[in-house]
């Protein structure tokens, strides 16, 4: 399994590379970093990712496709709100412009899984929301008897 590395550790690594890199390995890099703009501009504004992909000089196609699935893959999160899903769905649309329908039909089971973790979450939310006020109530009532109904309310 791939190991998931931080924003530093990868800003480290490029540093390091740096002193040692060619200029094949550094004209590699800076086409790898225009795949990532392109791909976060897709995910920002969406449209068309081939036509986008379309003026791209095809000896340095593989590394801009690279740097776009990089920033989709990202961009594919546990939702933790509603608004989220629009990005997450810009996203799986353009793995599947970009590998086809086979990706399609995995990305259809990793929606499924992501909408399922959704709805258990709000459901779980749900439930300690409900929780919480019943003790809310239940201390209400304590202080009622206590102090008297004007403490209780403010």
């Amino acid at each position: 399994m791939a190991e998931i590395k931080s924003a530093l550790e990868i800003a480290l690594e490029r540093a390091e590379k740096i002193g040692k890199a060619s200029k094949k390995e550094l004209e590699a890099d800076r086409w790898l970093n225009e795949g990532r703009k392109l791909g976060a501009k897709y995910i920002r504004e969406g449209g068309d990712l081939k036509s986008r992909l379309s003026g791209i000089d095809p000896g340095h196609l593989r590394e801009v496709v690279s740097g776009v699935m990089e920033v989709l893959l990202r961009n594919i999160v546990l939702p933790r709100e509603e608004e989220q899903w629009d990005g997450i769905n810009r996203a799986m649309e353009g793995i599947e412009c970009l590998k086809g329908s086979m990706a399609g039909q995995a990305l259809g089971n990793l929606r499924e899984l992501l909408s399922a973790y959704q709805q258990t979450r709000q459901r779980y939310m749900d439930q300690v929301k409900m929780q919480m006020q019943g003790k809310v109530a239940g201390l209400q009532q304590m202080v009622t008897q206590q102090y008297g109904p004007g403490m209780a309310s403010e």
